[in-house]
Formats: C-alpha cells, sequence, structure tokens
C-alpha cells in the first residue's frame, strides 16, 4: 500500500528533513515557511538555470518549470525596460529583509530629465505582474548600470550600493 499525500507531507516536513516547515510572521500575517529555503533570490535564480525544464512549482494542476521561473524573474526587469518610456535599463536585485531573507528591489536608469517616481514604476509593474513580484525598492539614476567588460550588470555592485 503507498502512503497518503498527508504521510508523505509529513514525512518530508519533519523536523530535521529538508523541507522542515516552521511558522515565522510576515508583515504581520503568521506564515508557513520552508526552514531550509534558499538563501537568497539569487540563489533561487541560480537554481533556476541549472535545472532547466524540472518541475520547480507545482500547484494542483498547474506545474512552472525552472527555467520557467527564472523567465518570469527576468521579464520583471524586461517589463520597466521594454514598457516604461522613461526607463533605459533595469537590474533586479534581492535587499535583506529580516523575516524573508530577501526581497525584491530594482535598480532603474532613467531617462534625462524624466519626473518619473518609484511608486510610478511600481504601479506600471503591478499592471504587468502579480503583487508579490513588484519590488518594494527602486532606486533611479542617470548614469549606465555598472557591467563587465562582457556586458553583464554588476548586480553585486548594485545591490552594495543599495545596501550603502
Amino acid at each position: 500500500m503507498q502512503p497518503s499525500i498527508a504521510e508523505v507531507t509529513a514525512l518530508l516536513t519533519q523536523p530535521g528533513a529538508m523541507f522542515e516547515i516552521e511558522e515565522r510572521v510576515i508583515r504581520g500575517i503568521p506564515t508557513r515557511t520552508w526552514k531550509n529555503a534558499a538563501p537568497s533570490l539569487q540563489a533561487v535564480l541560480t537554481m533556476s538555470r541549472e535545472h532547466g525544464d524540472k518541475p520547480f512549482l507545482v500547484y494542483e494542476d498547474e506545474r512552472t518549470s525552472f527555467e520557467q521561473h527564472f523567465r518570469q524573474c527576468a521579464r520583471l526587469a524586461r517589463c520597466m525596460v521594454d514598457d516604461h518610456p522613461d526607463v533605459i535599463d533595469a537590474a533586479v536585485v534581492g535587499i535583506p529583509h529580516k523575516v524573508l531573507g530577501e526581497e525584491v528591489a530594482a535598480v532603474v536608469q532613467v531617462r534625462s530629465g524624466s519626473r518619473v517616481t518609484q511608486e510610478d514604476l511600481q504601479r506600471h509593474v503591478a499592471l504587468h505582474l502579480a503583487t508579490f513580484k513588484v519590488p518594494v525598492r527602486i532606486d533611479l539614476r542617470a548614469e549606465p548600470l555598472p557591467r563587465n567588460p562582457n556586458g553583464k550588470i554588476l548586480k553585486a555592485v548594485l545591490k552594495k550600493e543599495m545596501m550603502g
């Protein structure tokens, strides 16, 4: 006889197990979370690329692969750049959060003379993405985002600037 879903869930989420569950208060709401969750958004995204089309998230009859998850996260930055006339370039970074570990933030290069605000961009992104994907903080700048010689955005530099 095969174990039930409840039995398997209890086994996987028990104390000391890989998917151990604990309760944390997040934004004032008691929430069940994985105790051994990835330490950062960047770590989750790195895993997303490494596992390709394997299932990342399964909810009822909906399935999201690691690759789909990566693309959805990358879409946030593209959403601002491609869809907002005042945005030239953007990068998404994780910033520390006391309970969540990290939360979504962005650094955005805006056109010279732009009057766009963080709130404007948050509203814009909220029209295209789920609420939890909207950056809690958006730093606006006129200068280009820092890049390495290959053209890759230096997110560690941006994160350090945001923390500084």
